[in-house]
């Protein structure tokens, strides 16, 4: 099996939790945790990608690829 990545579905405010139950019901075997503006997901590469195939509510699947903070955009782009 593939390794697990972190997996962000942007949702329209107000319809995360609607997006969630969509991936529910699509693969029940991860556990979706709303956020503000989105869904975050842990799942295997394939499966991931195949989110942005199935899925109608979303507007786009993002791959997590790291996280740090960051307060200006000079910063940003040098990261």
């Amino acid at each position: 099996m593939s390794q697990t990545c972190e997996f962000f579905v942007v949702a329209l405010p107000g319809l995360e939790d609607l997006v969630q139950r969509e991936i529910r019901d699509w693969f029940p075997e991860f556990d979706p945790k709303p956020e503000h503006g989105g869904v975050t997901v842990f799942a295997p590469l394939e499966q991931g990608l195949a989110m942005n195939l199935v899925l109608k509510t979303a507007t786009r699947v993002l791959l997590r690829i790291e996280t740090f903070r960051c307060k200006d955009f000079p910063k940003l782009y040098n990261k």
